[in-house]
């Protein structure tokens, strides 16, 4: 796929030029190292894409778009596809006996952000939390919290689940609200949330995100008879598979989930799996 010179986003350009010097319907194998791949938004190629279910943009940054072709494969070999700002790391548009096998996606910057709770005043409504892993933040009004990282959009935290230490979902704690009325910082990565009821306990990993849904993991749009096999998100901005407007789409050892079970994220796509 590359040589030693190449960045994964130039190489895979220079792919798609070859491939459009090339009959749409050619047999076509696209062959992976088992190695770490990273793509930028910066260097990404941009489509106008309607994604159902996400944020209607009318422009969406693709880094690795195939579109208009058949009987194409694309095998990772084990390769793990790294992502950074809010691109749709894979697009099949306008295919038809295509595969993707054998890969991993994440992103270098995903845009939930984890809290460990530290202490709980119940009296007064008050926690002591953590950022784990530790991340740059600012606060706005008081009460909004935002974290700076790469291109991902400026949202405020507006959600959370809560988890276990041991990776477990809280038990009877849906989806809830994060508006404490005042958020503290505190010294290393340590804030005071004031005046905000939450029925956690000292050990949960909260879990926030934004209202922002931007891109899925992988998007198929008007393609026939697409098999994936051995595919794994780890993260998306939105779901995980998004395919539309399609028929016979073969999933086999699909997955999404965390990269391992010690691992310190406790999440994985912002919203479903599959849609």
């Amino acid at each position: 796929f590359m040589d030693n010179s190449d960045t994964a986003d130039e190489a895979f350009q220079r792919l798609v030029a070859k491939l459009a010097k090339t009959a749409p319907d050619t047999p076509i194998y696209i062959n992976f190292d088992r190695r770490r791949y990273d793509f930028h938004e910066a260097k990404s190629t941009s489509r106008p894409c309607f994604v159902s279910n996400h944020e209607q943009t009318g422009t969406k940054h693709i880094a690795m778009c195939l579109e208009n072709r058949a009987n194409l494969v694309l095998d990772g070999n084990g390769a793990e596809f790294i992502f950074h700002g809010t691109v749709i790391p894979l697009a099949l548009l306008n295919t038809e006996n295509c595969q993707l096998k054998n890969f991993s996606i994440d992103y270098q910057y995903p845009q939930l952000h984890q809290l460990v709770i530290e202490n709980v005043n119940t009296k007064r409504n008050e926690f002591t939390v953590k950022i784990d892993p530790p991340e740059d933040y600012f606060i706005k009004n008081n009460n909004q919290l935002f974290f700076q990282h790469e291109n991902n959009p400026q949202h405020p935290m507006r959600y959370l689940m809560t988890f276990n230490a041991d990776g477990r979902l809280g038990w009877n704690l849906p989806d809830r609200c994060f508006n404490p009325e005042l958020i503290t910082p505190l010294p290393e990565h340590r804030l005071k949330l004031s005046n905000w009821f939450h029925p956690g306990q000292a050990g949960d990993i909260l879990v926030l995100r934004p209202n922002g849904r931007p891109t899925p993991g992988i998007f198929l749009h008007h393609c026939r008879d697409t098999r994936l096999e051995n595919v794994t998100i780890h993260y998306a901005f939105g779901m995980g598979l998004l395919a539309q407007l399609c028929e016979n789409i073969h999933l086999n050892q699909f997955q999404v989930r965390r990269s391992h079970r010690t691992s310190p994220r406790y999440f994985t796509t912002q919203a479903d799996a599959t849609h």
